[in-house]
């Protein structure tokens, strides 16, 4: 049992909305991993030769720059006005992708590469398809890979999408964030729909068919009118896939947050009903529901993958990568290796020293028990599928098939309030409870404590 101390029996049936958020809406880990970032420690010795040899990896490279910081950001990012620190950085990511190469010593495949930041698109052409080159000697990029970037879509150009498209990439990820013009001036961030349309243009030239958009609600300003404005702005340039993020408010992570108080925020019961207004229009618009905030056309991959039960969660959120090690690049990325989680140095100086003595620039981690692993495929069925078998999970893991049962019996207020049904050692979360599966998700988190100023709120 974990120490979701906030669930409390005994309370009234039918509940409202709002009790509902009060009850399970609270601050909640996203489950991107598990044990999550929280539970990582600063005397973790990283070993990479667990890694299976010949096996497929997923590698992915942060990107640390933008040319301006926008005030809901909760990425590690820097500004830069000139391209010396970044060009300083990619000489040290060089040597970092040598270094593990060399370390690995033997031949590992890449079916998966993802360049996430920040603003990778700060990059050229050039610069994604040197590291590109490097990565495929020295894990041997297999034929059909998934090479992603994410993009700033006003730092985009017909140009970069062209050598984007020429360096091997076939997926982007467009922030797009909000359509509205009185949201953009709060949160530091003028694009319009004209800009947006342009970057899909370019790519769709450059022969990139396969584009994501982010979206967000709960941001300053916004309203269930201007989400739903922004969904039909959205659809009209068809992207295949789109994810609805919540906004988290982290000012205690990231205190330029704070500027943000002082406009209208949409509060808890308003973030929900925003959050169901995005939900009900994609779907209505012929989009899949993928996992928790993803839509995704009936064609593209991430919607067959979870047609066929093989949709997995990562530090990318929902994917169709199915390898067992992700290695992360860059200073603050997070490796998941047999065994062990890994993350790499924030700071740029020690990430340089380290790679010059030549050590992985490693900051934390942790290793991963077999309860870990156990609960962490839990909490993956959950996330991805809303249902699990918590005895056969136990059983397939090694356990005695009662060893969730008193987390399973955990879940019996959360059962009365129609958040869930349990029929035995099955959980299954109802379609109006999805919104709170990070907290049902938490019922088997044996870290849990449901601290303040740790994670974003569930919904």
């Amino acid at each position: 049992m974990t120490g979701c101390s906030r669930y409390h029996l005994n309370m009234s049936t039918n509940p409202t909305t709002e009790e509902l958020l009060r009850r399970y809406g609270g601050a909640v880990p996203r489950y991107t991993s598990y044990p999550t970032a929280v539970q990582f420690k600063g005397d973790f010795r990283p070993k990479t030769g667990d890694i299976p040899e010949n096996a497929e990896v997923s590698i992915y490279v942060h990107i640390p720059f933008c040319r301006s910081l926008c005030s809901y950001c909760g990425c590690l990012t820097r500004v830069v006005h000139d391209d010396s620190p970044v060009n300083n950085y990619l000489a040290a990511l060089d040597e970092e992708i040598g270094l593990l190469g060399s370390m690995t010593g033997y031949s590992l495949t890449a079916g998966h590469i993802h360049f996430g930041g920040g603003s990778p698109n700060l990059l050229s052409g050039e610069d994604i398809e040197s590291l590109i080159n490097l990565i495929d000697l020295n894990f041997d990029i297999r034929d059909g890979a998934e090479i992603a970037i994410e993009a700033d879509p006003r730092q985009m150009t017909a140009e970069k999408a062209r050598g984007y498209a020429l360096a091997g990439v076939n997926r982007v990820s467009l922030g797009v964030q909000d359509f509205q013009r009185e949201t953009q001036l709060a949160i530091n961030r003028i694009q319009p729909y004209s800009q947006v349309e342009a970057c899909v243009g370019w790519l769709g030239d450059a022969g990139i068919d396969n584009i994501n958009f982010d979206l967000m609600y709960g941001l300053p300003c916004q309203t269930e009118d201007t989400i739903a404005d922004n969904v039909q702005k959205a659809v009209t340039l068809n992207p295949s896939r789109i994810s609805v993020f919540g906004y988290a408010h982290v000012p205690w992570m990231r205190p330029h947050q704070k500027i943000l108080e002082k406009y209208s925020m949409p509060g808890p019961l308003e973030r929900f009903r925003q959050a169901q207004v995005a939900r009900e229009a994609f779907l209505d618009k012929g989009y899949l529901g993928i996992g928790m905030d993803h839509f995704a056309l009936p064609g593209d991959r991430l919607a067959v993958a979870a047609g066929n039960r093989e949709l997995r969660r990562n530090f990318q959120g929902y994917t169709t990568d199915r390898a067992k090690t992700l290695i992360g690049l860059g200073i603050s990325s997070i490796s998941c290796l047999p065994g062990a989680f890994m993350q790499n140095t924030t700071s740029f100086k020690v990430y340089k020293e380290k790679l010059s003595l030549g050590d992985l620039p490693v900051e934390k981690g942790t290793y991963l028990t077999p309860e870990d692993i156990m609960r962490a495929d839990v909490i993956e069925q959950l996330m991805c599928y809303f249902t699990v078998d918590a005895a056969d999970a136990c059983r397939r893991h090694g356990f005695s098939e009662a060893h969730l049962a008193e987390d399973v019996a955990y879940l019996r207020q959360m059962e009365q309030d129609g958040i869930v049904e349990l029929d035995g050692s099955v959980v299954t979360i109802t379609e109006s409870g999805r919104p709170f599966v990070r907290s049902v998700c938490a019922a088997f988190d044996s870290y849990f404590e449901g601290a303040q100023n740790r994670h974003a709120r569930a919904v």
